[in-house]
């Protein structure tokens, strides 16, 4: 059940409503008795003292708002730069076909290292990133391996063509 079906519920008998999320009143609702409630990770948490709830029913409502990601500048080279991976423990930023991403986890695993796995979508990795550790006889730094889509060369085409113009 909705916050928004119980606003519903509540217009169509009568009853008062005030919805809180993140501390703030977001929805009232006029009437008597109030059924107030705070939305917290998909669930609705309801106030039992009818006092309460007649405070939160008097808040003013705040205007959502959405927090803004502050974007920080990317340190990743251009694809045009990355090398092909060679199985290779070098830092640096390799470039792999997309489907070939799952076999070159399981190589990270064979070795008994674990990558980090960052994801394009639920089921498709778009990278892997793994910290060579110097006490392994490694190189100090990260390797990266990139996914490239099935047509990135015509990609590549396309918008060399198109930046260009």
């Amino acid at each position: 059940m909705t916050p928004r079906m119980v606003l519903e519920f509540c217009r169509m008998h009568g009853y008062g409503a005030a919805i809180v999320h993140n501390e703030a009143v977001i929805e009232t609702l006029v009437g008597r008795p109030v059924l107030a409630f705070t939305v917290h990770a998909g669930h609705s948490y309801f106030y039992g003292n009818q006092h309460v709830a007649k405070m939160l029913q008097k808040r003013r409502t705040t205007a959502v708002t959405r927090l803004k990601k502050e974007q920080r500048a990317s340190t990743t080279p251009i694809a045009a730069e990355w090398k092909p991976w060679c199985r290779e423990l070098v830092p640096g930023h390799y470039a792999v076909p997309e489907e070939s991403m799952p076999q070159e986890r399981a190589w990270f695993l064979e070795q008994g290292k674990h990558p980090k796995v960052l994801l394009k979508s639920e089921t498709c990795p778009r990278a892997l990133l793994y910290t060579c550790m110097p006490k392994l006889k490694e190189a100090p730094g990260i390797v990266y391996i990139h996914a490239l889509p099935a047509h990135s060369d015509a990609i590549e085409v396309w918008v060399a063509v198109e930046v260009g113009a």
